[in-house]
């Protein structure tokens, strides 16, 4: 029998696609090799690209002609030892003069009509802004954001600004204020809007196209940008700082002011022009299948904040659909080991039907917008249609530092999708959400042994998971008034049809926000054998929800209860919960000083006929101040027995007397080493006896065999210098 040899096709920057495509022979672009290999269907094809950088003409699009058979499947890897560079930049060959006060002029070519970002030998660029970049604090709280006012129209159409002696506003020497992007943070997220200009009559900014990163679907948008912090960018007259550069359309006339020591008529410069690098477009009767990206590194493609967004489903959020990897129809194909960057948008987006993918051993960074988005379409679910991602691995990633324009984003974002298994990654530095599940449809997702730290950087009330239940069970007026009614949970069931599983993660955060955040109507949740520091576990208004066998040290909030449902299912068992910190409840509780500290517990707006939860028993207290203590704010307005802001505290016993913690204990867990982060029990901890397991504390996050992309690109000299780029 004829064995068929596996075929290998060479690309290089020096090559030429006439050439054989061998590695003494290469070709020279991506599209020719992918062309070549789809006629090869039944052997398996490796494209190896030769170090370098290939700026993409347009998007590497794979369709159901290119899909493979699983004995037979296409491979897109770097050659080994090679940092291959997949951009969609075009690279400037300028000719700088100086322009005034230290700016620098040069012609662009007149093929570029736009440009939304600019990187100079690897580094991302300011673009020209008011006020100026903060580098020492970069969010709304820094120097480089300033106060808005009221907020006039609905959908917003003018925001007020305020001009003082400290701030004055620079606006009336502006000549094009229309070509400005305004940037509005405020509690939760990030808007953003084209100027049309300003009315200084009223200090107002006059609002254009833009604003729709709020899931107004749901909620009132009037006020969502009233007293927030804005920064304008896109201004030549705010040209101003070192690392500042601004783009003149109408003349194609680019304009920079270097850095002290940077070079700039040697430096390499690059625009991002493409919104996507690399597609798989098919469907769910013809997909793309058996193709895999490996060891590439993927950057530069354009921002999407100015693209029309979508409320994906009844979460907070909204999203563009777009990605620089899109993956959309396709079965069984992968991403491993590469390395995203520096991209306007969202690194990966798996849009609608896409089953049994795996992305592992990435490094997400400097993002744009999200990470990693899997994103179904609930609407569209009829019959055998699975429009919406379905059995996929997420493993071993480092994702960091995301979210340079937008804050409502995640690490990982998962909406309207099924059974996404995201194990041993490490998410951190980012705006909001490390892990976020944006609705019940249609669960049986597993989070496992992720390391979850430094999250919600630029925003409130959210943290390292963060998840909403928002579909045909849930009841807006038990959840956000404006009578508060109690009633029972509706049939979960319906659009939540498999159990979501979070164990075995460390959750860190210490500005005040919760760890696990089960928001509005989230059920169907097993946390378990989690360790949770600075940040306790949330319950909202959802049912069929289990706590158990979890660590959770020094909150800064109680365990929360919030609008439960009247006979919920919730449970909340056989937890360790240490306090030797002051809780953070907030103004209107009716609670004096001293009883801020070590809360184990805040419920409010509680059932008004049943438990709080269905169990809550057999857990363990311990208090540096040698007590306990629970709050209960009864209820709001309407329908409740009493205001929100008449509170009770109480100690273990008066707590035990409401039906809670009837076997629960307060004693000292006896941790093995908790100064140094070991929290398993010693052997005569009194939490066995409670039934609580053991389970390793330093086993969160990354795995061994994890390559660092950043070591490697340094040794390269890949990011900074210019060096392996195709000078």
């Amino acid at each position: 029998m004829k064995t068929i040899k596996d075929v290998v096709f060479t690309v290089s920057v020096d090559g030429d696609d006439s050439n054989a495509g061998t590695k003494e022979a290469p070709f020279a672009s991506l599209h020719h090799a992918k062309a070549m290999a789809r006629d090869l269907q039944g052997q398996a094809v490796t494209i190896q690209l030769r170090g370098g950088t290939y700026h993409l003409p347009e998007p590497l699009t794979f369709t159901p002609e290119d899909s493979r058979s699983d004995a037979a499947p296409l491979k897109l890897s770097a050659c080994t030892g090679e940092i291959a560079t997949v951009s969609g930049a075009v690279k400037l060959d300028l000719d700088w003069k100086p322009f005034r006060d230290g700016i620098y002029e040069a012609d662009v070519p007149g093929t570029i009509s736009a440009m939304d970002q600019l990187f100079v030998n690897g580094r991302r660029k300011i673009r020209a802004r008011f006020p100026a970049y903060d580098h020492i604090d970069p969010s709304k709280a820094g120097k480089g954001a300033l106060p808005t006012g009221k907020q006039f129209g609905s959908p917003p159409e003018e925001l007020e600004f305020y001009e003082t002696d400290d701030h004055p506003m620079p606006f009336k020497d502006w000549k094009h204020p229309e070509e400005a992007v305004l940037f509005v943070r405020w509690f939760y997220g990030e808007m953003v809007f084209q100027l049309k200009g300003f009315d200084f009559e009223t200090n107002r900014f006059l609002l254009g196209r833009g604003g729709w990163h709020w899931n107004t679907r749901l909620f009132d948008d009037s006020n969502f940008i009233s007293f927030g912090r804005f920064h304008i960018e896109n201004v030549f007259e705010a040209l101003t700082d070192p690392g500042e550069w601004y783009f003149d359309k109408r003349s194609n006339k680019l304009y920079y002011i270097p850095e002290a020591g940077e070079d700039i008529s040697d430096a390499l410069v690059e625009a991002p022009q493409l919104q996507q690098l690399i597609e798989f477009l098919g469907t769910q009767d013809r997909p793309v299948a058996n193709i895999s990206l490996e060891g590439l590194k993927l950057t530069h493609t354009t921002t999407v904040y100015l693209e029309p967004w979508e409320a994906i489903s009844m979460g907070d959020w909204t999203i563009h659909r777009s990605g620089a990897v899109f993956m959309e129809g396709a079965r069984n194909c992968s991403v491993k080991n590469c390395f995203l960057t520096a991209t306007g948008g969202n690194a990966l987006f798996m849009n609608e039907y896409n089953r049994e993918h795996v992305v592992e051993g990435c490094t997400i960074t400097d993002t744009g917008e999200s990470a990693i988005c899997l994103v179904g379409s609930n609407l569209k679910r009829l019959g055998d249609r699975r429009p919406f991602p379905d059995e996929w691995l997420i493993r071993n990633n480092h994702i960091h530092h995301l979210g340079e324009y937008q804050t409502q984003i995640a690490g990982v974002f998962i909406a309207c999708s099924q059974k996404i298994t995201v194990n041993h990654c490490d998410i951190h530095d980012v705006p909001r959400a490390a892990v976020l599940i944006h609705d019940p449809t249609w669960g049986g997702h597993i989070i496992e042994h992720t390391k979850m730290h430094r999250t919600c950087q630029d925003s409130v009330d959210h943290g390292p998971f963060n998840s909403w239940g928002r579909s045909r069970h849930w009841c807006y007026n038990q959840a956000q008034g404006p009578d508060y009614p109690s009633h029972e949970p509706g049939n979960v069931h319906e659009d939540a049809l498999f159990v979501n599983v979070l164990r075995y993660n460390y959750l860190e955060d210490a500005g005040g926000n919760f760890g696990i955040d089960m928001d509005d109507g989230s059920c169907r949740y097993h946390h378990h054998h989690n360790l949770l520091v600075g940040c306790p576990i949330k319950f909202r208004e959802g049912t069929e929800n289990l706590a158990e066998n979890n660590i959770i040290i020094d909150s800064a909030l109680g365990t929360r209860s919030d609008s439960a449902y009247e006979h919920n299912t919730n449970r909340f068992v056989r937890n360790i919960m240490v306090c030797t910190r002051d809780m953070h409840i907030g103004p209107g509780y009716g609670i004096s000083e001293d009883d801020f500290k070590r809360h184990f517990y805040h419920a409010m707006q509680v059932p008004l006929e049943s438990p709080i939860l269905k169990e809550i028993d057999h857990n363990l207290f311990w208090s540096d101040l040698g007590e306990f203590k629970a709050c209960v704010s009864p209820g709001a307005n309407g329908k409740r027995t009493s205001p929100l802001n008449e509170s009770t505290v109480y100690d273990l016993e008066g707590w035990q007397e409401q039906g809670y913690d009837k076997n629960s204990i307060f004693a000292d867990p006896l941790f093995v080493d908790p100064d140094n982060g070991d929290y398993r029990l010693q052997p005569d901890s009194p939490a066995h006896a409670l039934g609580f397991e053991s389970f390793a504390t330093d086993q969160f996050g990354l795995l061994p065999e994890f390559v660092a992309w950043e070591e490697d690109r340094h040794a390269a000299k890949d990011s900074i210098g210019k060096t392996s780029e195709n000078d």
